[in-house]
């Protein structure tokens, strides 16, 4: 599918998207999405002086749900490479000393990812409870994945791409490509026997990370999950922030996100605190939860929309970086559902996915120990 989009201005994107990721991921293989991302951008390694000389930013990503490959810059330079672009990405170059020696950066990032305290957590926690190891992977998995595996995996996943996303003022992009129609069957869920599969590495003396998540996965109303996260956690103003930092000085920060996992979202409220807190916190969140009549008000409805509607006209004059919407499909987006959406269908979700959900309640502390 190729979805051609108009920039407001000269600045353009184009955006080469593979869906699968961790879903297309099995033992043996957690990490191996990731480690491809690495060893294709070695692919255009050759263009980084043309590249910065024509003023391009390149980089790409892996998320639980895509990788993503892009180019960004003026659209004169934009259409003049994106064809050349396309063509790197989708060769197979690697050498097996290239695939040996990113194999080595790959599990030096995946180590630096569990010396942060909330990531190490939050990273354990999707092991014990989900089963999933995330983009980050496994790093038993990543050292023992041998070239010839590597390989296949790419040539099944990588061939072809599931998406591009051209954002150009006036210069569509048309071309004869073939693409990738498979879309992953994985069904994610918690486990009944928790995994204890746990890559711990620090002890994070003095302070202690907390995650509540919901342990019944979310499969309708995906884009209104984040406008509720936004409504209890967003900015200073929220209920989170109020009731955990703002009155009583507990933490820095509070974050309620969702991640999806192919079909579904699991829903995630974190913070850090000093050890002694981690109880109190709990029992505040449990209260911002349970007291929609008195957190989920009609006031920050009004206040979180017009927030959305604004972000939405400023990503459309910036529509060359903000495609997100794209890449993940319209049913996870706000936007064309935002005009009618009320209060009324706000607190319906809420009450489904979050009243009426069970909360697991983890201090990394207590859940997993050197």
């Amino acid at each position: 599918m190729i979805i051609n989009l108009k920039s407001q201005t000269e600045l353009s994107g184009f955006y080469i998207v593979y869906n699968g990721s961790v879903n297309n991921e099995t033992v043996g293989t957690r990490g191996v999405s990731h480690l491809s991302e690495h060893l294709i951008c070695k692919n255009f390694d050759h263009l980084m002086d043309p590249f910065d000389s024509d003023g391009i930013d390149f980089n790409a990503y892996t998320s639980g749900n895509n990788i993503v490959f892009h180019i960004t810059g003026l659209q004169e330079q934009i259409v003049y490479w994106r064809d050349k672009f396309i063509d790197l990405i989708s060769e197979f170059n690697t050498t097996e000393e290239e695939f040996e020696k990113e194999k080595n950066i790959v599990c030096e990032e995946l180590l630096d990812s569990f010396n942060g305290q909330w990531e190490s957590h939050y990273l354990n926690l999707d092991r014990k409870l989900l089963g999933c190891y995330n983009p980050i992977g496994s790093i038993e998995d990543v050292k023992n994945i041998t070239f010839a595996n590597y390989k296949a995996f790419v040539e099944k996943w990588f061939s072809k791409p599931s998406k591009i996303i051209n954002v150009t003022k006036d210069n569509d992009f048309n071309r004869d490509i073939q693409f990738q129609d498979t879309t992953s069957d994985k069904e994610w869920n918690i486990l009944e026997t928790p995994n204890k599969d746990y890559q711990i590495i620090n002890s994070f003396e003095g302070k202690s990370s907390i995650i509540c998540l919901t342990k019944k996965l979310i499969t309708s109303d995906y884009p209104i999950i984040g406008f509720v996260n936004n409504m209890i956690g967003g900015g200073l103003n929220s209920p989170l922030y109020q009731e955990i930092r703002e009155k009583r000085g507990l933490v820095y920060y509070v974050s309620t996100f969702d991640s999806r996992l192919n079909n579904k979202l699991i829903n995630y409220i974190a913070t850090v605190t000093s050890h002694e807190n981690s109880k109190t916190i709990i029992d505040l969140v449990n209260e911002v939860i349970n007291k929609p009549d008195k957190y989920l008000t009609k006031d920050r409805f009004d206040i979180v929309k017009k927030q959305y509607a604004i972000t939405a006209t400023k990503n459309d004059i910036n529509r060359y970086k903000y495609i997100k919407r794209w890449i993940d499909g319209e049913q996870f987006s706000i936007t064309p559902i935002l005009k009618d959406l009320t209060f009324d269908k706000v607190r319906e979700v809420y009450d489904k996915w979050y009243l009426n959900n069970d909360w697991y309640y983890s201090i990394d502390k207590d859940e997993f120990k050197n």
